[in-house]
């Protein structure tokens, strides 16, 4: 990846590419190489061609190493998500308690269909406003 604060290079001046992220971080870099030397296992590419455009197999390599750099961000990402889902799932169903409880509905049934007690249902819900 090139920064935007870096200029674009012509495609015969691509010596190697290497993944890189916003925060800095940047990969180990893969060495541009004639066809005849490519070996990704030392991290030789090839391009077909004069460009410096990687084929897909070779650019899914250098961007697996992005995605390894990126999982634990993205995992976080994913309990932030999850934990959002959570707070309005507990919200909807406040609301919905509240609604029953206007509508007349027991603790006794409120705690059967959220798979409470009655008396649990009542000491969860009775001091929410």
């Amino acid at each position: 990846m090139i920064d935007q604060a870096e200029q674009w290079r012509p495609d015969a001046a691509v010596v190697g590419w290497a993944a890189g992220c916003t925060c800095g971080w940047r990969g180990t870099p893969w060495t541009r190489v004639p066809a005849e030397l490519a070996d990704p296992a030392a991290r030789r590419l090839a391009t077909a061609g004069p460009w410096a455009d990687l084929e897909a197999a070779e650019e899914h390599r250098v961007m697996t190493e992005w995605r390894r750099h990126i999982a634990g961000w993205q995992a976080l990402e994913d309990v932030e998500a999850a934990a959002a889902r959570q707070a309005a799932a507990a919200r909807a169903l406040d609301q919905a308690v509240r609604a029953a409880l206007a509508a007349g509905a027991s603790w006794a049934d409120i705690g059967r269909v959220t798979g409470l007690t009655g008396r649990s249902a009542a000491e969860r819900w009775s001091a929410r406003g």
